[in-house]
């Protein structure tokens, strides 16, 4: 019988501060005791194989939290960036692999996140990075891949092509000074690559 997997895995990660973050500028004083951001994140997933195992889907759930995130806190003063807010994303995918004849296989992958500022940074605005109860920028809630790779048995080279396709949401500010989403069902990056690399004997 085809074997159903479990996996998990759970870790941390850090980034340190910048240099214009942690020292002087024309527009900022340095801070030393400026600390790195910390991630603390796991997930979980399962796949089983199907068709004599020519195709394998799987399934995973993620969780991520976000401490000690670094903002600018400007003070006509002294200006500088300090640690202050925090937040979390969480997410699901699909995964989708096949091997339908000899030197050829596939694959495909759907993502969908979903990201919250839990504490806020130190701008009120409604159009700031980090606005308590909005999304995390820059990370889109839909993305997905395809792949396509062809390795003839006897040939001399490998020919393989991939697709990254992120399907992105807007965030703009609500009437009430909170961020929400508005599907854009656009496609905004695309990205395409070959390979074509020679075999020894």
């Amino acid at each position: 019988p085809a074997a159903f997997r479990v996996r998990g895995s759970l870790g941390t990660a850090f980034r340190e501060p910048s240099f214009i973050e942690a020292f002087d500028t024309p527009f900022s004083v340095g801070n030393p005791d400026l600390l790195p951001e910390r991630t603390t994140s796991w997930e979980v997933g399962a796949e089983r194989p199907f068709a004599a195992q020519r195709v394998v889907a799987g399934v995973t759930y993620f969780y991520q939290r976000f401490v000690d995130l670094i903002d600018f806190r400007f003070d006509p003063s002294g200006s500088q960036f300090e640690n202050i807010a925090r937040a979390k994303s969480a997410g699901a995918g699909l995964q989708l692999r096949t091997a339908p004849v000899d030197g050829v296989s596939a694959g495909a992958s759907y993502t969908w996140l979903d990201t919250k500022v839990e504490r806020r940074g130190f701008s009120t605005s409604p159009l700031a990075t980090l606005v308590e109860g909005g999304p995390l920028l820059r990370r889109p809630k839909n993305s997905g891949t395809v792949g396509l790779t062809y390795r003839p048995r006897r040939a001399m080279i490998d020919v393989r092509a991939t697709s990254d396709v992120i399907v992105s949401s807007a965030p703009l500010p609500s009437g009430c000074g909170r961020w929400r989403y508005v599907p854009r069902a656009a496609i905004s990056s695309v990205r395409s690559s070959w390979e074509w690399r020679g075999r020894g004997c």
